[in-house]
């Protein structure tokens, strides 16, 4: 608008936890493999803007199905039995509480094995597709997300196999995903950070590895077995 007088600035960075998912999962499985779960999602910074844009713009039916997508590909014939969402502007935050339920999130195989994901929700992750001619920058922004997750164990199985731990680290991102076996319990913790950066194409297959390798230790299944 100020045609020959204007000029491009460049805007300061926000730090990473200034734009933050925070994600808290409880859940109890059944010993056929049903799920009951209630989520609370606390978003702050850019995260909770785009949140408060799809509840603003979608319809109520587009939204849903939106908010089922935190599901997509976990948990078969889910069902939403609670969607409340609070939008907290003043203080730049956005929180949804829901609660779902699913016959089959697990898969009981000879009658004895139980597997499932105890990831539950997708995370809100960047997804880079096979690209060998890369010719644009890879622009990154400064995020934080958190997931922690507690499941409750059904009666009469004990876990046989845990998903691994995984950690990574690169100059402008990390995370981290741990297990932990309690009495009756599985608790689950999810860390992923990235910086404010922009790296040059030449980087798209490291940059593409690091989030794969996120992707793929979220999708690690455990096993439990019947005693």
């Amino acid at each position: 608008m100020a045609g020959e007088k204007g000029n491009i600035l460049k805007m300061p960075s926000t730090a990473a936890e200034a734009n933050s998912m925070d994600v808290t999962v409880s859940a109890e499985l059944a010993g056929g493999g049903a799920l009951e779960t209630s989520c609370d999602l606390r978003l702050h910074g850019q995260a909770a803007d785009e949140a408060r844009a799809s509840k603003f713009y979608e319809n109520p039916e587009e939204y849903r199905r939106g908010v089922l997508g935190f599901f997509s590909g976990r948990a078969s014939g889910l069902t939403l039995s609670k969607l409340d969402a609070t939008d907290q502007f003043d203080e730049n935050n956005f929180r949804l509480n829901l609660a779902a339920s699913s016959p089959a999130y697990g898969q009981l195989m000879q009658g004895r094995l139980l597997i499932f994901n105890p990831s539950i929700l997708q995370p809100d992750r960047r997804i880079f597709p096979v690209n060998e001619t890369r010719a644009q920058p890879i622009v990154l922004r400064a995020e934080t997300y958190r997931k922690h997750v507690r499941i409750k164990l059904p009666a009469g199985f004990t876990v046989d196999e845990l998903p691994q731990a995984v950690k990574q680290h690169a100059e402008w991102g990390e995370f981290s995903l741990t297990f932990e076996q309690k009495a009756g319990e599985l608790l689950m913790e999810e860390d992923l950070k990235t910086d404010a950066v922009t790296l040059p194409a030449g980087e798209y297959k490291e940059v593409k590895k690091f989030f794969d390798q996120f992707n793929g230790a979220d999708q690690q299944q455990a096993v439990l077995v019947k005693n």
